[in-house]
């Protein structure tokens, strides 16, 4: 009865894999695969697993200097190699992360208009004095950094209002006196 079953079960398989081809391709070539994996762990012997080896230290006296090569191979072709490494000096001449002075001069070109008071003018063209005009964006919304903060017209800064901002300038206003503020350089 049970060799009855598996002729039966051998005779639906091979009736369902003679009506459908893509079917018969797919498990044909998953058996071969199946095939090729099983012969190469029979032939090849399961893997072993992976083991670290005993760490050997060697006495040996401490360095004088740091070894600036990959292996000792290396300064064996090359002795010049290791010697120029050592000669180079290694300090940082600059500040990557640092403005060039170039692109945002840190003087101030600065000229008051007197309107009206003399020392009201005084006082201004002094307060004005301590302000950087560091940047202008020039756009449908002007924008200026003066001393690290970004304004717009109608901002305030020092008790002056931003009047006008023009490509390397901005115009100050306070008590009707009117400063102008340029970037040096420009």
């Amino acid at each position: 009865m049970a060799n009855d079953s598996i002729t039966r079960i051998k005779n639906q398989l091979l009736d369902e894999l003679k009506r459908d081809k893509k079917k018969a391709l797919t498990l044909g070539v998953l058996l071969c695969v199946g095939l090729v994996v099983f012969g190469k762990l029979i032939f090849k012997g399961v893997p072993s697993s992976a083991a670290a080896a005993p760490l050997v230290v060697a006495a040996s006296p401490a360095p004088t200097e740091p070894a600036l090569t990959n292996s000792a191979d290396e300064s064996a072709v090359d002795p010049s190699r290791d010697k120029y490494l050592r000669e180079i000096d290694t300090t940082i001449q600059r500040d990557i992360f640092s403005a060039p002075a170039g692109l945002f001069p840190s003087g101030v070109a600065a000229s008051v208009q007197p309107d009206n008071h003399d020392e009201a003018a005084k006082a201004a063209d002094d307060q004005v004095r301590g302000m950087t005009l560091q940047s202008t964006i020039l756009s449908a919304s002007p924008t200026a950094i003066i001393n690290g903060k970004v304004l717009k017209i109608g901002s305030q800064i020092g008790g002056f209002q931003v009047m006008e901002i023009t490509s390397g300038s901005v115009t100050l206003e306070k008590a009707d006196v009117k400063v102008v503020l340029e970037m040096k350089g420009s």
